[in-house]
C-alpha cells in the first residue's frame, strides 16, 4: 500500500491531518471555552456553536466555486493561511467577558470557517489528480485509504481533551439534564457536553 505512491500524497495527507488536528482539538473544548470566558448560557452557546458548524459545512461550496475559477492548489494554500490566522486570533490572550474579546472570537470563527471552505474538498481533488497518470492509476483506492488514515490522530486528541474537561464535568450543575434544554441549538450543547462526560464515564447532573 505504501510502495510506489507519488510523493505528493504524503504532503497532502499531512496537511489534512494538521487541519483536522486543529479543528477537532478546538471543537472539543469550544463549548467550555464559551461558557468559561464569556459566561454564555446554554442558549447563546448553542447558537454560536450551531452557526459556526453551519458555516464550516457550507463554506466548501464557496471554496469549490472559487477553485473552478482560480485553482485547487491556490485555494488549498490560501485556506491554510486563513485558518492559521483564525486559530492565532482565537489563541491570543484577551480580556475576559469584554466586547473586544467577543469581536475577536467572531472574527476568528469566520476566518476558520472560510479557511476550511477553501481547504476541504479541494484537497481531495488534488489527491485524485495525482493518479491521473497511467503509472499511478491502479493505486488510487489505496491512496485514499492512506489519506483517510490521517484522520485517526484526532480521535486521540479529542479523548485527551475530554480528560482535560474532567474538572468542568465534575462540578455540580455544570452539565444540566437534557429535559432542561428546549431548542435545537440547546440540544446540540447538551449532546456535545454528554460526549465529554462519556469519555470520562461521569453522569450528568439531574434537573433542578
Amino acid at each position: 500500500m505504501f510502495k510506489n505512491q507519488p510523493a505528493g500524497l504524503y504532503v497532502l495527507a499531512l496537511a489534512n491531518t494538521g487541519e483536522r488536528f486543529g479543528y477537532y482539538t478546538m471543537l472539543a473544548i469550544f463549548l467550555f471555552y464559551l461558557q468559561a470566558k464569556f459566561g454564555f448560557d446554554s442558549t447563546w452557546t448553542g447558537q454560536i456553536f450551531s452557526i459556526f458548524l453551519a458555516l464550516v459545512y457550507f463554506m466548501p461550496l464557496l471554496g469549490g466555486w472559487l477553485a473552478d475559477k482560480w485553482s485547487f492548489s491556490k485555494c488549498v494554500v490560501s485556506g491554510i493561511a486563513v485558518m492559521f490566522v483564525g486559530y492565532a486570533l482565537m489563541s491570543a490572550p484577551t480580556p475576559v467577558r469584554s466586547d473586544m474579546s467577543l469581536m475577536i472570537l467572531f472574527a476568528a470563527l469566520l476566518f476558520i470557517s472560510v479557511g476550511t471552505g477553501l481547504f476541504k474538498g479541494n484537497l481531495q481533488v488534488m489527491v485524485g489528480d495525482l493518479y491521473n497518470e497511467a503509472r499511478y492509476s491502479d493505486r488510487r483506492d489505496a491512496a485514499f485509504s492512506l489519506f483517510l488514515y490521517g484522520h485517526q490522530p484526532r480521535l486521540d486528541v479529542r479523548s485527551r481533551c475530554c480528560h482535560r474537561s474532567q474538572e468542568l464535568c465534575a462540578q455540580p450543575g455544570r452539565i444540566p439534564h437534557q429535559q432542561s434544554y428546549g431548542s435545537y441549538s440547546e440540544q446540540l450543547v447538551y449532546r456535545h457536553q454528554r460526549l465529554h462526560c462519556r469519555c470520562l464515564k461521569m453522569p450528568t447532573s439531574s434537573a433542578q
